[in-house]
């Protein structure tokens, strides 16, 4: 079995059994968002870019499982420039606590970096210190252990040439939350991290999005987003920058 297919099945197998575990439990909360973002240029340069995804829940007394799965597709003319999968999945533990625990799981597949796959795992703490019905905001902390598989082994950092495998612990400090506009229908969203190796300084990630969320009807919403992404560590020819503008429609739900 391939790494991609191995990785898509442990995405899927742990999605399924958030919502199994959902529906042999009365007391259990199921919530969804599913969602579709794109851009389209044509002209000079032809361009595609879409990117759908996949949010599920389960929250109960003393428990709570979320997996958040994102696929991302585009070309450029007739390349092939993104096939990618990013996949964020967490256990808790008394998630209506102001502080509770964590394990988190994390996977990736980047086709522009040569990256497939990249996979993280390990324990962590959030401080959820704003929580009312206009406002929630949450600091985490994790500790993980990472292995990334490059498709090359020609880094632009010379202590990384030659092995396409890097190994290495590393510590992610991250803040989300959500804010709604008073006397307004708009929701702003945001989510930034920073994971930086334990072992290597330079070794550092930076991600940031943004997005303002407009309610168009029951269960749906418009949304724009911006999003940002640094890489420290990265193969020849390749930038450690990307931004995306991206414009989409989702749609909510639960029981």
């Amino acid at each position: 079995m391939s790494k991609s297919l191995l990785l898509l099945t442990v995405v899927l197998l742990f999605s399924a059994s958030s919502k199994a575990q959902l529906t042999e439990s009365d007391t259990s909360a199921f919530s969804y968002q599913a969602g579709v973002n794109g851009s389209m240029i044509t002209g000079n340069v032809e361009r595609l870019l879409i990117m759908s995804s996949l949010t599920v829940s389960s929250v109960h007394e003393t428990w709570a499982v979320r997996s958040s799965n994102t696929w991302q597709y585009g070309t450029i003319g007739t390349r092939f420039t993104e096939n990618d999968l990013f996949s964020r999945n967490f256990v808790y533990l008394y998630p209506d606590a102001a502080v509770y625990p964590y394990l988190m799981f994390w996977a990736e597949t980047n086709r522009r970096r040569d990256l497939n796959p990249r996979i993280q795992f390990g324990p962590g703490v959030t401080l959820a210190f704003l929580r009312n019905p206009a406002a929630t905001a949450r600091l985490s902390i994790t500790l993980t252990y990472e292995n990334s598989e490059f498709g090359r082994s020609n880094f632009e950092e010379p202590e990384y040439a030659g092995n396409p495998e890097i190994e290495t612990w590393r510590g992610t400090l991250r803040l989300a939350g959500r804010f709604i506009l008073p006397e307004s229908r708009l929701r702003l969203l945001y989510e930034t991290w920073l994971q930086q190796s334990v072992k290597d300084e330079k070794n550092r990630r930076f991600y940031l999005s943004a997005a303002v969320d407009v309610p168009v009807s029951s269960g749906f919403s418009l949304r724009t987003s911006l999003i940002y992404n640094f890489e420290s560590v990265v193969l020849k020819g390749v930038k450690k920058e990307d931004t995306m503008l991206m414009f989409g429609i989702f749609y909510s739900g639960g029981e």
